[in-house]
């Protein structure tokens, strides 16, 4: 319990800093957007402004003007140092949400190497989560550092499970799923179908539908949980995805009055799915749907 509790206070406070770092970042590529979409800037001018404020993800903040450092994001500096963005109900929420999901993590994996694996997934998740939320945008940086990781990860553990120098290690019993072939498919096909279905929209609408962010993180989980894990989690992301995006659609044309349309994050979504298939593991997620499907098959064809 304490174990835990240390985790989660240590993953909300780094959590955070990096989330103040890169919003600063995903605020300047908004305003590039903005400035390329209206025809005022080129590429090249893009890449020139960021090389004039290299700054931009150490700065000051500004809501409150202070260069934070990581400690000031614990919840009890927080209530010494106040800042707009990151207010203590805002850390406090944080820490407890982190707590209860590595809380459950810990009592199914234990202390193993899949729950290191996993603390490192939901970490980056987390900071994918706020801001892909607050700003349409998943960081590059958190994206192909969990696909190098991944694919890293499943190279080594290729190589170890071959000579079968971790078969008798109880530590080590996960990992046998993290091949360099399952982290390859689980890449290639997560990714190559995320990106038909992106590129098929947009035809379709005539305007971008799917951000390039949403796809390179399927690759990252792919990485990690490999093929038949990542198909799944999309296939559940799609249902939350509609379900929120149903009611996000709603409150803009009934409540906004407007056409509609609305902007909507995929990635949590993703994240969310993901995390179900990462708790309950893919093959049980399988088979309790298998039974699902076949007692309505049986209820329909038994009076």
């Amino acid at each position: 319990m304490l174990l835990t509790l240390t985790c989660a206070i240590f993953c909300s406070s780094v959590g955070l800093y990096f989330v103040h770092r890169f919003s600063r970042m995903a605020l300047l590529e908004n305003q590039l957007e903005v400035l390329y979409s209206q025809q005022q800037i080129t590429v090249p001018h893009c890449y020139r402004l960021v090389d004039c404020f290299p700054s931009y993800k150490t700065g000051p903040c500004q809501d409150c003007k202070n260069v934070h450092s990581p400690i000031n994001f614990i919840s009890i500096f927080t209530l010494i140092r106040p800042c707009a963005q990151r207010s203590f109900s805002v850390s406090f929420f944080c820490e407890l949400s982190l707590f209860t999901l590595l809380h459950f993590f810990a009592i199914k994996y234990g202390i193993s190497a899949t729950s290191i694996i996993y603390l490192f997934m939901i970490l980056v998740f987390f900071i994918i989560t706020i801001v892909d939320y607050r700003y349409y945008i998943i960081p590059d940086e958190l994206n192909f550092l969990g696909i190098f990781i991944g694919f890293g990860l499943s190279l080594i553990t290729s190589v170890v499970i071959y000579t079968n120098s971790i078969s008798s290690h109880d530590f080590f019993a996960g990992l046998h799923s993290f091949t360099i072939a399952n982290s390859f498919f689980g890449m290639v096909l997560s990714a190559g179908i995320l990106l038909s279905i992106a590129f098929l929209t947009s035809v379709y609408l005539g305007r971008d539908a799917m951000g390039g962010g949403d796809i390179k993180l399927t690759a990252f989980i792919g990485a990690f949980l490999g093929y038949k894990a990542t198909l799944l989690a999309l296939a559940l992301s799609s249902i939350l995805g509609s379900i929120f995006g149903i009611i996000s659609m709603m409150k803009s044309k009934l409540i906004e009055k407007n056409q509609g349309y609305t902007m909507i994050a995929f990635g949590p979504y993703i994240i969310m799915a993901t995390l179900i298939v990462m708790y309950f593991g893919d093959d049980q997620i399988i088979r309790y749907y298998e039974r699902l499907s076949l007692s309505w098959i049986h209820g329909y064809i038994v009076p």
